[in-house]
């Protein structure tokens, strides 16, 4: 094995279609061998602002070599941690030469490329560190599958006996590798049409030993939404979160709880959110959790008369408390709100509004308490933030199609690399689950095939 690696970087590669035949240079010295001899191919990337927007803090994605703005809608799906990796799903036919029908890309601001992943996409989530997409088909194709940025290549999944071919698949949530996934397998698009046995099929995916683990959870769980964030998992995948009702809901004394099930400790929890009892009924319309699990924000909505309370909470694992960030207030039944928490979590980019020219995009700072408005008017759809918080992701209306902008608080941050390669005997032969470490203590470990990517650095 390898007991300790140094490197240096000399150029920055660009990355082709086919792995093996990328190109890199790269820098290696004082190699130690403890067992075998290992070939290690390397490539740190550097990410570099886009140039046309050097002085600006808002990055135009759905731009192509031209600078025209796509010509269909495009979605936000995600950010990688470091703000290189942008996914999205997009109707546009101006990004690649040979465009398809709502597909799903990758964005790579190192190389300002667009790479067109899959096509008829319907749902799709990444790993945070930027390798890993994983996406559910519909059409003659259909089915689950997983992108991989490292290799440029797509396999399928396999479903699960229980899950039914002619269901629609759902990626919930991704641990930070994507080793693990959570996927809701449902019919229609409404609760009522899969809450038979009690409850909605989860799948917890495992990639590397093709296991799906099957999990119930209550059936007012409303993961049919399609923007719904109620079902998210840690970054080391330790521990999930989901919405819940205690109680007996049939005999009337039910009570709105998050649950919070530790999969170490096969244990399960709860979190019950203070109600106002003037209410008419209250829910949670979105949740978030921080990579490690110990910040929770959830939104809860209050029905009274006319009006409806939006207040965004806090919860604290570590400490046992919780507290209200702020709310909103809305006599409209067209308010919209979505959110998403940093990694660290220590910011919250939100986005609320009910007339779509007032939509503001928001980002709280979850130690100071304060607001930093950030664009307002025509923002819809999903947002994303970076590991940091200091990069949100979000679309805007621009002559009636929805296009994906990037608001950046640094538009020329230090450089983030990317170490990422594979490791082989002399003779070629893959060797996975090697333990690598860089002069600069960063661990890195391959995968059953001998590949490894780390970010970050």
């Amino acid at each position: 094995m390898v007991e300790h690696l140094r490197m240096a970087i000399l150029k920055v590669s660009k990355q082709s279609s086919d792995f093996d035949t990328k190109q890199s240079y790269l820098y290696l010295s004082q190699l130690k061998f403890v067992i075998g001899f290992i070939i290690i191919l390397i490539f740190l990337q550097s990410i570099v602002p886009v140039t046309a927007q050097e002085k600006s803090t808002i990055i135009p994605i759905t731009v192509n070599k031209s600078g025209i703005f796509g010509d269909g809608h495009s979605s936000v799906i995600s950010i990688s941690g470091d703000g290189r990796f942008i996914f999205f799903i997009s109707q546009a036919k101006n990004f690649v030469p040979v465009p398809h029908s709502t597909s799903l890309f990758l964005y790579d601001r190192l190389t300002q490329e667009f790479i067109q992943i899959a096509d008829s996409v319907i749902s799709a989530g990444s790993s945070s560190d930027g390798r890993l997409t994983f996406f559910s088909k519909g059409g003659s194709d259909s089915g689950l599958f997983i992108f991989d940025s490292l290799t440029s290549k797509t396999r399928s999944i396999s479903r699960p006996t229980w899950m039914e071919v002619d269901q629609t698949q759902r990626i919930n949530s991704v641990t930070h590798d994507g080793r693990l996934s959570l996927i809701s397998s449902f019919s229609g698009e409404t609760a009522e049409n899969f809450t038979a046995q009690g409850g909605i099929s989860i799948s917890l995916f495992d990639k590397v030993t093709e296991f799906h683990q099957k999990m119930i959870l209550p059936k007012n769980t409303l993961l049919s939404q399609p923007n719904s964030k109620l079902l998210t998992i840690t970054d080391d995948g330790s521990t999930i979160f989901y919405l819940g009702n205690g109680g007996d809901e049939e005999a009337g004394n039910s009570t709105l709880e998050i649950k919070i099930y530790n999969r170490v400790l096969d244990s399960i929890t709860s979190i019950k959110p203070e109600t106002s009892s003037t209410s008419l009924y209250s829910e949670i319309v979105d949740l978030n959790a921080s990579g490690n699990g110990d910040i929770l924000s959830y939104i809860l909505s209050e029905k009274f008369g006319e009006k409806t309370i939006y207040r965004v909470m806090v919860y604290d694992r570590t400490k046992d408390t919780t507290r209200e960030l702020t709310q909103f207030n809305s006599a409209s039944d067209d308010f919209d709100i979505s959110s998403s928490l940093s990694t660290n979590g220590k910011y919250l980019a939100i986005r609320y509004g009910s007339e779509p020219s007032q939509i503001l995009l928001s980002r709280f700072s979850l130690d100071r308490g304060n607001e930093s408005i950030l664009n307002q008017g025509d923002i819809s759809g999903p947002i994303a933030i970076t590991a940091d918080g200091s990069q949100i992701l979000y679309s805007k209306i621009i002559e009636g199609i929805s296009q994906v902008f990037m608001w950046d608080e640094n538009p020329q941050p230090d450089p983030m690399y990317i170490v990422a390669g594979r490791v082989t005997n002399n003779v070629g032969t893959p060797l996975g689950l090697v333990n690598l470490v860089d002069q600069d203590g960063h661990s890195y470990r391959s995968d059953a095939e001998g590949y490894f990517w780390f970010n970050g650095v």
